[in-house]
Formats: structure tokens, C-alpha cells, sequence
């Protein structure tokens, strides 16, 4: 299969965890983990950062032909740092080294960086800012899917940035309105698949939430973002992505092991090939429903449907309309032993394919490790996915057996 990109932007709106534009860069900068005691340096909090993983997988590339077995090796160290602000400020810092390895496949061994740096001031009547800088560049990791599972990515070399801003004021105890400034960059280097472009996407996101009692809440978010992209085979082929969102979302706590939660509007796509000279966009309901609860030994079930409109990166359509279930069980992650599995169902519907496309994406995943003390776990997990296709040259399945050893949370 061909891909075409891997940057974008992973929207998370109250309670919802609808995915709203695109997957940015495959990022991984630490952050502080959770339930690990920290290295105390002075003024910092040092948190030590470790993993290892061993995966064995049937299908590289996920392709529908000459499938690629290979064992894929990553070691990857890393250092996250932390120093409390007055109020509710913060400053952060993290660092990681990837070594990866793709035994029986055609990639050179390779190394990736991974930086991350930012914080939050407070400056006092209401007003937080919060800042940040995701800096990659190596390789893709093993995969990486845009927002609605239309194509996968390994092993193309790039560098990608992610630069945000987020100003808010808590009016009241319980309103606070705020406006979310963000860009991404990718720029690809050496490329294993064919038709990448690099980025650049700018995204404005405004917000207003209101408290409800003390069980839930509601937000009103407007969203807009606009994508440069240059072929980087053909620098002269580029394209304009825009995308806009009027959602109003909320979340309730039902019960306090149970909660619900979502976000719906309009949301439109609009497409523009500066080469072909051919444009589109659509309109059409957008919005996620989530539903959350904990059984009584703290075990979380997670239930998500969802609905996007989004530009297409096939040459034979503009835009899709992607639905998805998703379905998530685990135990009580402060376990000593955890458990758990995942299974989600994609289906993208292309109006204006000729002839009529639908492509239905199942995936699934899961696995058992075990926790040693407060940071170091093992983990044992295997992957499968599956899509199929009116285009017999998309479809693809593919199944992953892996081993994790990590200090720390990734």
C-alpha cells in the first residue's frame, strides 16, 4: 500500500476522545509517568525512563501483496524532568533515544530522537497559560494511522514539530473560556513508500466550559485548521486541506463508578489540488459518545462511537466520512498483574468514489504484563487488523506478537 502522510492532530474535546483532524507525528517525548516516585536534584523532580520491546509481525507494510515478516527490536531510553511553579505552574522537560532494528526487512537500522519541553504560568487572576514544544526525527514508528484508519506508515525518515499555545481564564469556580493556538511541521528525508508530502497544518481551537453541579460539565468549542502540503517527489504538486468544527460537548458522572460522556455539531472538509485544479468539500454531523465505569475490584470498561469528516489522501476521492466503534476492558491498572484487550471497528464511506467505495478496518488487541515495584512492568501483547476494500490493493491483515520490558509509562 502507498501512504501519503503521517502529520496532523489528535483532538480531545471534554470527556470525548473523538479523534478530530489527524494523527500528529508519531512523538515520543516523556512525560512525568504516573505512580512513580521521583529522583529529587535540587529544584527538579527526575523521573529515569526505559523500554524495550521485541515484535514480531507478519505484515511490515501492511500490504495486500508481498508480505514482509520481520522481527522488530526497539530499545529506547529516556529522562523526564519536572519543577513546580508558584501556583499552578510548571515547568517540564523530557528526552528520549530510540535504537530500532527490523530483522528480515529491507530498513536499515536506525536511531530517533524524541524532545519535549513546556510548562504552564500562572499568572494569578484566573489567567493560566500553557505551553509547549514536541520535537521528533528519525523514523516512523511501527505504525502510525491517520485520525480515520485510511492509511499506515513504517519506516520513513522525517522530522516533525509541534509548536502550541493555550491561554484560559477561569471566569468563575465553574466557567472558564480559553484559545488553543497550534502548528505542525513534517518534513520527510528518505522515504519507503511512495507520495509523502510534507506539512505544515495551523489549528485554532476556542473553548468556553461551564460546571454543572458537581457531577459533570459542558464545553462549546469552535475549531478551524488550514494544511499546506508539498509532494515531495514533485515539489510543484501541492495541496490545500481546511477544516472546521462547531461542536457543543458535555460529560456526567451517572453513578461514582460511571460516567458519560460526548460531543457533537458540524463539521465540514474542504479539499484543494493546486496541480489538477480540482477542489471539494463536505458537510456532515461530527461528534463522539463515550461511556466509561469501573466494576467494584476498580477494572474500567471504555465504550466510544464516533463520526468525522475528513480530506482524503487517495487520488481517486477528495473526502470521507469515518465511523468507528471502539471498545476497551482493563483491570485495576495499580494492579500487580494487568489485563486487558481492545477492539475497534472503522468503517470510511467515500461519496464521491466512482464507483461507490466503503473500506471496514478491524482491529484488535490484547494483553497480560506484570508490575514489579512501582515502575518497572513486562508485557506481554498481540495485535491483529484487518481492512477490507472495493480497491483490492488497499486491503491488507496483519498480526503482531510482542514483549515489552519498561520502567516508567510511556
Amino acid at each position: 500500500m502507498r501512504a501519503r502522510r503521517v502529520i496532523g492532530r489528535l483532538g480531545v474535546c471534554l470527556a470525548s476522545l473523538m479523534v478530530l483532524s489527524f494523527v500528529k507525528a508519531p512523538a515520543q517525548a516523556p512525560r512525568k509517568p504516573a505512580d512513580t516516585l521521583p529522583i529529587q536534584a535540587g529544584p527538579f523532580q527526575l523521573y529515569p525512563l526505559f523500554a524495550a520491546v521485541v515484535e514480531q509481525t507478519d505484515n511490515l507494510f501492511y500490504t495486500s501483496s508481498e508480505r514482509i515478516n520481520a522481527t522488530v527490536t526497539s530499545v529506547t531510553p529516556g529522562i523526564s524532568a519536572e519543577v513546580p511553579l508558584p501556583g499552578d505552574g510548571e515547568l517540564y522537560m523530557g528526552y528520549a533515544l530510540r535504537y530500532r532494528n527490523y530483522g528480515g526487512a529491507d530498513i536499515d537500522s536506525n536511531l530517533s530522537h524524541f524532545l519535549l519541553a513546556g510548562g504552564g504560568l500562572d499568572f494569578g487572576n484566573g489567567f493560566l497559560l500553557a505551553f509547549e514544544e514536541d520535537y521528533s526525527r528519525g523514523v516512523l514508528d511501527t505504525t502510525g494511522f491517520d485520525a480515520g484508519g485510511e492509511v499506515v506508515f513504517r519506516g520513513d525518515e522525517f522530522a516533525a514539530a509541534v509548536t502550541s499555545l493555550d491561554l484560559s481564564h477561569q471566569r468563575t469556580a465553574r466557567r472558564r473560556v480559553g484559545v488553543s493556538v497550534e502548528k505542525d511541521h513534517v518534513e520527510f528525508q528518505e522515504s519507503a513508500q511512495a507520495g509523502l508530502y510534507d506539512s505544515d497544518y495551523y489549528n485554532v481551537d476556542l473553548y468556553a466550559d461551564h460546571q454543572v453541579g458537581a457531577q459533570g460539565g459542558v464545553r462549546l468549542g469552535v475549531y478551524g485548521s488550514k494544511g499546506d502540503l508539498t509532494s515531495v517527489e514533485n515539489p510543484a504538486d501541492r495541496r490545500d486541506e481546511q477544516t472546521f468544527r462547531l461542536t457543543l460537548g458535555g460529560q456526567w458522572r451517572l453513578s461514582p463508578s460511571t460516567s458519560l460522556g460526548g460531543d457533537f455539531g458540524w463539521g465540514t472538509a474542504e479539499f484543494f489540488d493546486e496541480l489538477e485544479g480540482e477542489t471539494s468539500k463536505t458537510r456532515n454531523l461530527v461528534g463522539a459518545l463515550n461511556f466509561v465505569r469501573f466494576v467494584p475490584t476498580r477494572a474500567r470498561v471504555v465504550a466510544r462511537v464516533s463520526q468525522g469528516v475528513f480530506p482524503s489522501f487517495y487520488g481517486d476521492n477528495t473526502f470521507y466520512v469515518s465511523r468507528a466503534l471502539f471498545v476497551q476492558i482493563e483491570n485495576d491498572p495499580r494492579a500487580r498483574m494487568s489485563l486487558g484487550g481492545s477492539a475497534s471497528y472503522t468503517q470510511n464511506d467515500y461519496p464521491e468514489a466512482a464507483p461507490a467505495r466503503t473500506d471496514d478496518t478491524v482491529d484488535g488487541k490484547a494483553w497480560v504484563g506484570y508490575r514489579f515495584g512501582s515502575g518497572v512492568e513486562w508485557r506481554v501483547y498481540v495485535e491483529t487488523g484487518s481492512r477490507s476494500s472495493v480497491r483490492p490493493e488497499l486491503e491488507y491483515d496483519a498480526t503482531s506478537v510482542g514483549v515489552m520490558l519498561g520502567l516508567g509509562s510511556w
